[in-house]
């Protein structure tokens, strides 16, 4: 282990890799490479697909510590037109701090420090003001975590100095941004700074460093793997951290669960971006066969993958404000037999018509299981 530059605190320290890893790492970049590619070039299509991957990510990382949401609810979530309470106000919160790590993505004066991941911790945490968000906790905690045991991190008078640390840490990077990234989660989480939100900080910060990297979260980040497999995730950290703040103890386990996370993950969206490309062009000559306007393409796309339309999330994918064109529109779509509707008026809720879902099942006929990167 070695020390920071600036403290005396030992941190948790990447291991060295086999060449295993290296391999591993030379095919998720490139599966990266090509995703990258896919949206350097874009098509009319790509905005809406990158919304639903920002969408289910979201909603993937706060379900680990027992956010729920819906699908719908996380796109809207990413379109900006909610105005939740309890976990979607907290979904919220998470969606604010992804979208102040966009605009860090590519600032050429930007510097990680604590003040920057002390403000994206008040995001997270703002709503709970007991909990003091944006400050450091100032007392010794017990975590629960996932596997019904409970883990104890270092005591408050060492977070500061490993919170400095941490930020020398990702400043001078030796590492692959895949694996910088890992262990800025580990040793965040592991540090347990703060009273709440520990968790989600600690996934922002990964996206952070990856974004850096020039690796757009939505495509890239490992939150969606994470809240699927959350189990598997406490496993890893539990395998790294025994039960308490152990920076000396070999962070094999949690790499090679980062580096799984990111394959399996990669694959997935490079099959979502193909689906969608095949979905977009039925959609394309079902609308047109039935002279249905054209805006209504990405909601169809939406309503394709088993999402519901509204009048207002209609009017967000098609990029209109007029609610009655939206509902002239929606009418259309339901005459036309590509949705099929519920309720009335303005509260009506429009899913998938028979065409839409055969689309849908002819499109991930041909889905398998991603095989494992590691044996």
């Amino acid at each position: 282990m070695s020390e920071s530059k600036n403290h005396s605190v030992v941190l948790c320290e990447a291991p060295p890799l086999t060449d295993a890893h290296l391999a591993a790492l030379a095919k998720i970049h490139g599966i990266h490479r090509r995703l990258r590619a896919e949206v350097g070039n874009p098509k009319r299509w790509t905005g809406t697909v990158r919304d639903v991957l920002a969408a289910r990510s979201i909603r993937q990382s706060t379900k680990v510590e027992g956010y729920e949401v819906t699908a719908d609810e996380a796109l809207t979530i990413i379109h900006g037109d909610s105005d939740g309470t309890g976990d979607v106000r907290v979904v919220e919160n998470y969606q604010r701090a992804m979208t102040f790590v966009l605009q860090l993505a590519d600032d050429k004066n930007f510097t990680h420090s604590t003040a920057t991941i002390n403000a994206l911790q008040f995001m997270i945490a703002e709503d709970d003001l007991t909990k003091h968000p944006g400050r450091y906790r100032d007392h010794a905690v017990f975590v629960p975590t996932g596997d019904g045991e409970s883990y104890t991190p270092p005591s408050a008078d060492d977070v500061v100095a490993l919170m400095d640390a941490l930020v020398d840490r990702l400043n001078d990077p030796t590492a692959d941004p895949l694996i910088e990234a890992a262990m800025g989660h580990l040793n965040l989480v592991g540090v347990h700074p703060y009273e709440d939100g520990n968790g989600r900080v600690s996934r922002v910060l990964q996206a952070l460093v990856l974004a850096r990297a020039g690796l757009p979260p939505e495509l890239c980040s490992i939150e969606e793997y994470i809240g699927r497999n959350t189990p598997a995730f406490y496993v890893a950290l539990a395998a790294v951290d025994r039960g308490e703040w152990s920076p000396t103890n070999d962070a094999t386990p949690w790499i090679e669960f980062c580096l799984e996370a990111h394959w399996q993950q990669a694959n997935e969206t490079a099959r979502d971006l193909d689906e969608a490309a095949r979905i977009y062009a039925q959609l394309d000559d079902l609308i047109d066969g039935r002279a249905l306007p054209v805006r209504a393409v990405d909601a169809l796309y939406v309503a394709t993958i088993g999402g519901t339309l509204t009048n207002s999330s209609y009017r967000a994918e098609a990029g209109i404000d007029d609610p009655q064109t939206a509902s002239r529109d929606l009418a259309r779509l339901a005459n036309g037999g590509l949705l099929d509707k519920a309720g009335d008026r303005r509260g009506a809720e429009y899913t998938a018509a028979a065409p839409l879902r055969q689309l849908r099942a002819e499109v991930r006929a041909d889905r398998a299981p991603v095989p494992p990167l590691f044996d």
